[in-house]
């Protein structure tokens, strides 16, 4: 069933098309992603399709009783709330019937005959609806959300005016989350999740009920659940029916086939108006004239330019020593928060090295230190012989927000005449009078650009990237890479964005608990040797087990007779409990009690009685077994 749908729509902006005659259908239950270059329109359809954004033509048609959600940043928050709390206010519904659950189980107490049958069924009905709508879990749901988005126990009962910018837009997004509206939109949602809280986001898309629509510059992201692309390109609008690779490849195909049709028509028209040009006026002039009435009605193929892309490449003035970096014991701490721990590690020329680890875990503070941006506190960093090292910062401290663009490129390169400086912004699409806007007024995407522009003048032989992809789009990413690849020199690099690393990196280093671990591979070899780790730990503790289970044998045959009699016992108050009620069950069927309230009740909380007490007695059976299969093993 389609739940929302946009027809024929176009959108203006100062008199200039955005976008013209879109067209897009989002089904019941779809995953459905926008991509397109920064700049292509793609936010505008997003918020048209919102309903926050006006639209200039054409009709958006949502569903009867299909509601939505999407994502207004942070705030929706109240900084006094604790994660908690502010989660739990999603379920307002669930705590006023709860209220209203344990408000009629105190009027039943005094109530009897017809009044309390009435008010009896109102009570059942109203305690099924609770069970359904989630009642008896809404708040393992909560604490699963804050979990997944990275937030820790500690942070539970903390206030949220006290969260950093990414902490409160990841918390938004929980909000949003657990709300489980019909049909979620997401703008860029990985940002401010690291990659544990990445792959948590795709998997609860994964197995969400309702429709997504999603706008992600997260190609793995994109990979993993979404079913359905719309690319957003010279204004038009594309549908491709699988995920991003399918989408990357059938575009390929695609814009090939495009191209050999169009020299196949360009030839086959070559040819039409030289035998137009030779026969016009000869004998066969009836055959020249229909060629020409031919050519005419001709649905002529046009090859529209795909969307501009930055070109670069970065250079080095000079080799560097065989090691490039080494870090011996380092330590740092903020305040009480102690995040390095003894750091230790080597980067050779050459190598190009992941760092990846939780949010919070000291990665950019790594960085921070190798660059000089805060100073070293215990321990010691060797920048080796001959390295000229650039840093991409991820707060983006290298630019100054009041100069223009052109004013930037010259603090890196005074000499530049102003016209080559604008032929070098142009590699990375300033153009016209995109060169004299202030840094500061730049989008996210811009300052990526011209930070890297910076950098690339500065011909490091070993770099280090702080989030080098955030706010990049797609392309963009994909011309980083290349790159990057071609780079002769080293990088030491900082990345949520695991399709960029396992392209990138040969090495990753894994800070955990403030210790460095080395893999020497790429994210997707970490990922495996981490699981090859983890099968050899279970067999060596299996091992140990087996070496062990005679000497327990020997010490615990006596606990295990007690616990096997404790579980004797157990088992047997479990029988004549549910005995009790199974006969409780087959009096709630019979007319003469389910017709008497009063006697109904009585036997209800009876059967209720019971079954919390057969409960306990599960619990208890499960501790025992627990204890048992200790002792066995």
């Amino acid at each position: 069933m389609i739940i929302l749908q946009c027809n024929n729509i176009d959108k203006y902006y100062n008199g200039e098309p955005i976008f013209k005659d879109v067209s897009l259908q989002i089904k019941e239950g779809e995953k459905v992603a926008l991509v397109g270059n920064n700049g292509s329109g793609k936010t505008t359809l997003f918020n048209i399709l919102n309903g926050t954004l006006d639209y200039d033509k054409g009709q958006v048609i949502l569903n009867k009783g299909i509601n939505i959600g999407f994502q207004r940043q942070y705030g929706d928050l109240d900084p006094d709330n604790t994660p908690v709390s502010e989660l739990t206010g999603v379920f307002q519904y669930l705590l006023e019937m709860e209220e209203e659950i344990r408000s009629l189980e105190q009027e039943m107490a005094s109530l009897k005959g017809e009044q309390l049958e009435k008010i009896f069924n109102k009570y059942s009905l109203l305690t099924t609806e609770f069970e359904e709508k989630g009642g008896y879990r809404y708040k393992s749901d909560i604490y699963g959300v804050l979990r997944g988005l990275g937030f820790t126990e500690e942070q539970f009962s903390q206030k949220i005016g006290t969260f950093s910018g990414g902490e409160q837009s990841r918390l938004s997004l929980g909000k949003l989350l657990l709300s489980k509206p019909d049909l979620l939109f997401l703008d860029e949602p990985t940002n401010h999740l690291d990659i544990e809280g990445v792959k948590w986001l795709e998997s609860f898309l994964k197995d969400y009920k309702g429709a997504v629509f999603v706008i992600s510059h997260d190609r793995q992201f994109l990979d993993y659940f979404v079913t359905k692309i719309y690319e957003l390109e010279n204004g038009s609008l594309q549908v491709f029916h699988g995920n991003y690779s399918f989408y990357a490849e059938e575009k390929k195909k695609l814009r090939e086939k495009l191209l050999k049709d169009y020299q196949k028509q360009q030839e086959y028209i070559e040819k039409t108006q030289e035998f137009i040009r030779r026969n016009i006026a000869g004998q066969k002039t009836k055959q020249a004239q229909s060629r020409r009435k031919a050519l005419e009605k001709l649905e002529v193929i046009e090859i529209k330019g795909e969307d501009k892309k930055a070109k670069f490449q970065f250079h080095l003035d000079s080799q560097s020593g065989r090691f490039v970096l080494t870090v011996k014991d380092l330590y740092h701490s903020y305040e009480d928060n102690s995040v390095l721990k003894g750091v230790s590690f080597i980067i050779e020329r050459g190598e190009r090295v992941g760092l990846v680890g939780p949010n919070g875990c000291g990665k950019s503070t790594i960085l921070k230190l190798i660059s000089g941006e805060i100073p070293v506190q215990k321990g010691e960093i060797i920048l080796g012989h001959n390295v000229n090292l650039g840093y991409f910062s991820q707060q983006r401290k290298d630019l100054n927000p009041h100069n223009n663009l052109i004013e930037e490129i010259w603090e890196v390169k005074p000499q530049w005449t102003g016209g080559s400086v604008r032929s070098y912004l142009a590699k990375f699409l300033f153009t016209g009078e995109d060169v004299f806007k202030r840094v500061g007024d730049l989008s996210g995407g811009e300052q990526s650009r011209l930070a890297l522009a910076k950098l690339i003048l500065n011909k490091s032989n070993f770099l280090i990237l702080d989030e080098p992809t955030n706010h990049l789009d797609i392309v963009s990413k994909e011309v980083l890479e290349e790159a990057l690849l071609e780079y002769p020199g080293t990088i030491l690099v900082v990345s949520h964005d695991r399709y960029f690393l396992n392209k990138i990196t040969n090495k990753t280093l894994e800070l955990k608990a403030g210790k460095i671990t080395t893999f020497l591979g790429n994210y997707n070899y970490y990922l495996e040797k981490l699981e090859q780790l983890r099968i050899e730990q279970e067999l060596e503790e299996k091992k140990t087990k087996e070496k062990s289970s005679k000497f327990k044998e020997k010490i615990s045959n006596n606990k295990i007779k007690q616990l096997q009699k404790q579980l004797e016992e157990i088992q047997q108050q479990i029988e004549k409990t549910e005995e009790l009620i199974t006969e409780y069950e087959q009096l709630l069927c019979q007319p003469e009690i389910y017709s008497n309230s009063e006697k109904n009740l009585e036997i209800t909380r009876e059967y209720n009685n019971l079954k919390e007490s057969l409960e306990i007695l599960y619990d208890k059976w499960g501790e025992l077994e627990g204890e048992l299969s200790k002792e066995n093993t």
